[in-house]
């Protein structure tokens, strides 16, 4: 009783957390310490099982954990619970012992290491992350020893290079027999840099052969010296490797097709060159520099006014600012360029602004066309074509006016029957023969823009009724009749009487020629808010639809066969058009098959009347 008395007074002044356990695994003796540590009042543990503080302890499963001939053992990673639930990790060292008179007993010395597992869970974690990483990422890692020239690699690094995680092999000897051979110098260099201590990072890409050497791949390794000597010499390098592949073939993609738009560019038949937002010339190739008779260099940094014509400038910054702010996606239109001679040329420019990720301009892209032989032969067109019409119509004149004044003369006497028709079939054709002539003298001013119209304030519906009234002879000789119905008042408009006139006889005569026979051609004006509208009605087999989208171009012909029933140039509705927008209107058509066509167009009133 004394020795157990003399055991607890020096246990109770340890510092350390002690129990001692009788045979039956109950607490003899628990120092205040090892109470504080599992939650308790100090002597509380006194008579408690130990497994009621620290689940699966008793003394067999104590004896258990010592293998004879020992006496002791440290138990691992204990979990104990305190009176308040809370679990709490040990690292336990038991010891067993018996007195002479007195069955084995057991001593337990605890430590908590509740923190440190906490500290160890953080870590382990940690570390799966970081081998998750890499193994998601494929990178193979592998360590150089430079004092013994061993070389350590990862499993992923083996299977980078097809490796069985279990094969003895020579990875060092390995990796060299497979690095392409005009590689293998390269790929070594970084390990040599920094084991001469040259260097404490290096990297590179090199390529390898697959195992069996069928296929080529491409790798990237990255270096670093891991650990030094004393004296601040590398002993260890670490480095990792990965597959860059798929990266590698899209940059070598993008740099053969680099290439081959820089050859495409430099070697296109037309001028092509690249500006940046300023409009300033950044790249020209050599058909481009050719166009306008400058070299590269004198091109590079200048911006179109110096090889554009001044009248062209002003539109051209424009244009460019619509590109640029997305009002315009491309744009094309011919220009006057100065050429270096001085000599001005025309060129086809076409322009598109190149834009990022984010949908913002960063440059243009332009190419130009020389067009100065088309516009030549153009012009001299024109001019044939205007020299021979006058040249027509000088003789034309004198004919007509020779055959009206012999009707005139023939009024009163009584020709044969087979003259007067001979006379009515050469007026007839001598009027179409003017009409033919006056529409390509039209066509042509139209075309260079000289319009030759005068305006001023006149009732539409006045000039309306006139022309009606002159085409009246015309629709009869189709076996149709004109009606009228203009209920919109005197409306005023600013137009050319001459032209208005030209507009009513060319709707006229196609609704004239394509009605059916003994039928009404409609001739409707009424007024849409401050606007104008008439509309030519006729009744018959309408427009075909494949004819709708080309009908108001030039030389438009429904059809060959319609061409040799009806006549005419096709110009009639382009120069009709080009009237009617000149002065500040709209046409357009509906068609029914079968049932009726409309012909119509707008023009603005005056403002007396708007």
């Amino acid at each position: 009783m004394v020795e157990h008395e003399l055991l607890a007074q020096a246990i109770a002044t340890a510092e350390i957390a002690v129990i001692v356990l009788d045979h039956k695994g109950e607490v003899l003796i628990s120092n205040p310490a090892a109470c504080t540590l599992l939650g308790y009042e100090p002597g509380q543990l006194t008579g408690m099982e130990i497994s009621t503080v620290l689940p699966g302890l008793d003394s067999a499963a104590l004896d258990a954990r010592i293998a004879p001939p020992a006496t002791s053992a440290t138990l691992h990673d204990i979990t104990g619970t305190r009176p308040d639930k809370e679990q709490r990790h040990f690292l336990v060292h038991v010891t067993a012992w018996k007195d002479a008179d007195a069955p084995a007993r057991h001593t337990l010395v605890l430590r908590d290491i509740t923190e440190e597992r906490a500290r160890e869970d953080a870590r382990n974690a940690e570390l799966l992350r970081a081998q998750n990483a890499i193994s998601g990422a494929g990178i193979g890692v592998f360590e150089f020893d430079m004092i013994t020239k061993e070389a350590h690699v990862s499993d992923i690094w083996r299977d980078l290079m097809e490796l069985p995680r279990d094969e003895i092999v020579d990875v060092q000897k390995e990796w060299r027999s497979r690095v392409h051979p005009d590689d293998l110098n390269a790929a070594d260099a970084p390990m040599r840099r920094l084991a001469k201590g040259l260097e404490s990072r290096n990297s590179n890409e090199f390529r390898l052969f697959n195992r069996d050497r069928s296929e080529m791949r491409w790798m990237r390794t990255d270096l670093s010296v891991a650990r030094r000597d004393a004296q601040g010499n590398p002993t260890r390098i670490v480095g990792a490797q990965v597959d860059v592949t798929d990266r590698k073939r899209t940059e070598l993609a993008l740099r053969k097709s680099m290439k081959q738009f820089q050859s495409a560019f430099d070697n296109a038949p037309i001028g092509k060159a690249i500006m940046g937002l300023d409009g300033k010339l950044l790249k020209v190739n050599p058909a481009f520099c050719t166009f306008v008779g400058h070299d590269k260099s004198a091109l590079k940094g200048k911006g179109f006014p110096m090889i554009l014509h001044p009248d062209e400038i002003a539109e051209n910054m424009l244009e460019l600012e619509r590109l640029k702010d997305g009002y315009l996606c491309y744009h094309q239109t011919e220009k006057r360029f100065l050429h270096r001679s001085g000599k001005v040329i025309w060129g086809l420019l076409s322009i598109a602004a190149v834009r990022d990720e984010d949908g913002q301009a960063v440059q243009f892209i332009a190419q130009v066309v020389n067009v100065s032989e088309q516009h030549r032969l153009q012009d001299l067109k024109s001019e044939f074509v205007a020299t021979v019409s006058h040249e027509l119509r000088t003789p034309l004149t004198s004919i007509l006016g020779a055959l009206k004044l012999f009707q005139a003369q023939a009024a009163d006497q009584d020709l044969p029957k087979p003259m007067r028709r001979l006379l009515d079939i050469s007026l007839q054709n001598a009027d179409r023969l003017g009409m033919l002539v006056g529409d390509i003298l039209d066509f042509e001013r139209f075309s260079k823009g000289d319009l030759d119209i005068e305006t001023g304030d006149h009732d539409l519906g006045g000039l309306i009724a006139t022309a009606v009234e002159e085409n009246r002879s015309l629709a009869k000789s189709y076996r149709v009749t004109i009606t009228t119905k203009l209920d919109a008042g005197p409306l005023l408009c600013q137009v050319d009487p001459a032209r208005i006139c030209q507009i009513m006889t060319n709707l006229l005569s196609n609704a004239a020629k394509f009605a059916d026979n003994d039928t009404i051609v409609e001739v409707i004006m009424d007024r849409r808010d401050d606007m104008a509208r008439v509309v030519v009605r006729n009744r018959g087999r309408g427009i075909p639809e494949a004819f709708r989208p080309t009908i108001f171009l030039p030389f438009a012909q429904a059809a060959p066969t319609l061409t040799r029933d009806h006549g005419g140039t096709g110009l009639g509705l382009s120069i009709c058009k080009q009237i009617v927008e000149y002065l500040g209107g709209q046409i357009g058509f509906v068609s029914v098959p079968g049932d009726f066509t409309d012909f119509w167009f707008t023009l603005p009133l005056s403002r007396s009347q708007q």
